[in-house]
């Protein structure tokens, strides 16, 4: 036998957990989004540069930087620097890619100059430190025989 004084509670609590299965049933009902919202825990790690390799020279009007996938990381950051110390900002870019292709190389570095580049990773929870700076250098132009003075010219 029940006791009459606790139907009247049970019963508002069955319809309170039913009202509330209803409501979670259809919370989001037709959305059609994949999207995971994983909250992160700490900042990424630092991602690690792989391309082209640190002290090459590359030639034409562009480069692609290449790093490390970094776990957690939403976004990543790359500086690149007129000097070794990275006092001078050539360009600043932000992207969600573990590769970054450079415009306009020829540009903003002349033959026989180098630039310095270093990258971090970003998420909600902080960003990671810098990776060091490697180094790019456009090769020096090459004199012909008819560019160097004193060349003794040959005519058969």
């Amino acid at each position: 036998m029940v006791n009459k004084s606790l139907v009247p509670p049970l019963a508002a609590l069955l319809l309170l957990v039913v009202a509330l299965a209803l409501v979670a049933g259809s919370v989001g009902a037709g959305a059609t989004s994949d999207v995971i919202v994983q909250a992160c825990t700490e900042p990424p790690a630092t991602p690690k540069q792989t391309a082209p390799p640190n002290g090459s020279t590359v030639t034409g009007s562009s480069v692609t930087l290449q790093w490390s996938a970094v776990e957690g990381a939403t976004t990543y950051r790359l500086q690149l620097c007129g000097d070794a110390a990275c006092s001078e900002y050539v360009g600043d870019f932000t992207t969600q890619n573990t590769s970054f292709n450079v415009p306009g190389l020829d540009t903003f570095l002349p033959e026989g100059s180098c630039v310095y580049w270093q990258v971090r990773a970003e998420n909600d929870c902080g960003v990671s430190d810098y990776s060091p700076l490697w180094e790019i250098c456009r090769p020096a132009p090459t004199a012909t025989p008819t560019d160097t003075p004193g060349t003794p010219t040959a005519t058969y």
